[in-house]
């Protein structure tokens, strides 16, 4: 089982390919990729790092954007009407994602402080047309 921040929820909704770093992309194409080939696959929702989180550059033994991250992880979970610690499959993961943050306006109130806002916006505003 994949434990899993969850506001990569959010990072993957909106992944075409372009990351921090090649390191991170490649982990990333990696990560989304078994996800797709296995919807059904269990997740754990943990407020702490994960998969994605190995191969980010702002990690080096403690995340240097913690305090954001987590307020982002903690919106996510409140959003989607679950709790830290929540094993739940992928694919009803991110419906939850979709319908609760996604599709509204939420995903600008979880997401306003990240680098990566307007390129997922962007991303967000072509698929709503």
């Amino acid at each position: 089982m994949l434990q899993f921040r969850p506001h990569h929820g959010l990072c993957i909704a909106n992944f075409v390919g372009r990351g921090y770093d090649e390191a991170f992309t490649q982990n990333m194409k990696q990560v989304t990729a078994g996800l797709k080939e296995i919807p059904d696959q269990e997740i754990l929702l943990k407020v702490e790092e994960d998969v994605l989180c190995a191969k980010c550059p702002h990690c080096k033994g403690r995340c240097d954007t913690s305090e954001a991250v987590v307020k982002q992880d903690l919106a996510v979970l409140k959003a989607c009407g679950l709790e830290e610690g929540t094993t739940i499959l992928w694919k009803e993961f991110q419906q939850k994602v979709q319908e609760h943050i996604l599709d509204g306006e939420t995903f600008a109130k979880i997401c306003h402080g990240c680098k990566w806002y307007d390129f997922c916006n962007g991303i967000l505003s072509c698929r709503k047309k």
